[in-house]
């Protein structure tokens, strides 16, 4: 059966992705794109290429403005422009989500140990949604809102409101799941594998537990976490 995967890229074959003697090829199809879109880029690069002395944060900026355009030059060459510009979309959309927990809900939520003095369900209503946007989005956005306009109250409806999120079963059963809530714990190092202690054992010795859980696999890519959580990781 036919590929029906073209790539467009003039005398280059999709099976030559996968010829080592074809790199060269691909090489000189990037460096003629990267002329064409950014002259001195291109020069700058074929300097770096050839040896010149490119260090510290000169070396970085270069390759990453040469990534870029290396991105653009495979988009257009697999001819994945629309998904990529959906999930730039999408990533661009959830940037407010990540600020909130970076800029409010890390400052503030370990501030907070007792019992909330509002009951969520009471506070929750107070924070409005929004039609077109999913219940966490929507909190964030109204902080981001709040936090441009300068709005005190609204901070501090907020913050009650994630006291009692992080702090009482009604709200953690409504944010479960929630970016903008989860935080990493404290990792012991020294207990990273469980052990047990050997039985009869006075010197002291563990041992790993009787029934050892198999490991979850996973695929090359990971389809497990949705764009948000997988961007967490990341932020």
């Amino acid at each position: 059966m036919a590929s029906t995967l073209q790539l467009n890229l003039d005398g280059f074959e999709y099976k030559d992705v996968y010829r080592a003697s074809q790199l060269p090829l691909l090489d000189a199809r990037f460096d003629a794109w990267l002329a064409g879109r950014d002259g001195a880029l291109q020069a700058r690069y074929r300097d770096y290429r050839n040896g010149g002395a490119w260090v510290g944060p000169e070396e970085s900026g270069l390759l990453i403005a040469v990534a870029r355009e290396l991105e653009d030059f495979l988009v257009a060459a697999f001819g994945v422009g629309p998904a990529r510009d959906g999930l730039r979309a999408a990533q661009e959309r959830d940037a407010v989500v990540h600020a909130f927990k970076r800029e409010f809900v890390k400052r503030r939520i370990r501030k907070q140990r007792t019992q909330p003095a509002r009951d969520f369900a009471e506070l929750d209503p107070l924070i409005p949604s929004r039609p077109d946007a999913d219940r966490e989005w929507s909190v964030a956005r109204f902080w981001a809102d709040a936090s441009e306009a300068g709005n005190a109250g609204q901070l501090a409806l907020l913050e009650a409101w994630l006291h009692a999120a992080c702090h009482s079963d009604a709200g953690r059963a409504a944010t479960s799941g929630w970016v903008s809530l989860a935080l990493p714990q404290a990792t012991d190092y020294f207990k990273l594998v469980p052990v047990v202690p050997v039985p009869g054992e006075d010197a002291g010795r563990v041992e790993g537990a009787a029934a050892p859980r198999r490991r979850d696999g996973f695929d090359l890519t990971d389809t497990r976490p949705d764009l948000r959580h997988a961007m967490d990781q990341v932020d």
